[in-house]
């Protein structure tokens, strides 16, 4: 994070020259990153000059409950944190993303703890070098710690130039129209309505994550998972 008193600032900017803004959103993946002592002096300051709700980021190692409480205290209302794949196979060897879903669940947890506050939880999916096996685990993390309100949103793997995943598809060309699929990706739902099996898995998410809002419990959701990645249903 920038300094409290220029972030406080920026925002009081903000609020002085667009007054009809009633809510903030803090687009900052480590905005949760800074000590306990420096988020309590943001809070005060927020809370004293700005008093607006806003939602916010958070990495799942860098959560704790100190720092929930503080940030709720002065108006937090929505906490955005990234999963992007319910096993450690993807995150670690695809996304080099080396944060154990035991971490995760740990997150999960604490901000399960916060009734009042709105959570959403992100996965990453079409992802051409996963496995059948690690999109069915993710399927199953789901069923497992996703429940009631909690949004769940869905966005599809978009290859960026410069990335370490945009050089490996480029050398095993899967690429073609790079910049309309960064686009589609990134933009719309195209991705997402694919009538293959990339495109199965989505909507078998999307059904898991309604299903389980509804009130099915996890142990039937697991076993409509099962089924429906049964080889004679596929």
């Amino acid at each position: 994070m920038r300094s409290v008193g220029h972030v406080i600032a920026e925002l009081e900017d903000i609020k002085a020259r667009f007054p009809s803004v009633n809510s903030i959103a803090i687009t900052d993946d480590t905005f949760f990153l800074p000590d306990e002592e420096e988020l309590e002096a943001f809070a005060r300051l927020y809370r004293q000059r700005i008093g607006l709700p806003f939602d916010a980021y958070a990495h799942p190692a860098t959560l704790t409950a100190r720092k929930l409480e503080t940030l709720v205290s002065c108006g937090c209302s929505l906490v955005k944190m990234g999963i992007q794949a319910g096993n450690d196979g993807t995150n670690f060897s695809i996304f080099n993303r080396k944060i154990p879903l035991t971490r995760v669940v740990q997150a999960i947890e604490l901000l399960e703890r916060f009734p009042t506050l709105r959570k959403e939880y992100q996965y990453i999916t079409c992802n051409p070098y996963e496995t059948d096996e690690q999109r069915r685990q993710t399927l199953h993390f789901i069923a497992a710690h996703h429940r009631g309100q909690d949004r769940v949103a869905v966005f599809p793997l978009a290859l960026y130039p410069g990335t370490e995943l945009y050089q490996r598809a480029k050398a095993d060309g899967i690429l073609k129209a790079e910049q309309l699929d960064i686009y589609q990706r990134s933009y719309t739902s195209i991705a997402k309505r694919r009538f293959d099996w990339l495109g199965y898995h989505v909507l078998l998410l999307k059904a898991v994550v309604g299903l389980r809002r509804y009130g099915m419990p996890a142990g039937v959701a697991h076993r409509f998972i099962d089924f429906m990645l049964a080889r004679p249903l596929r």
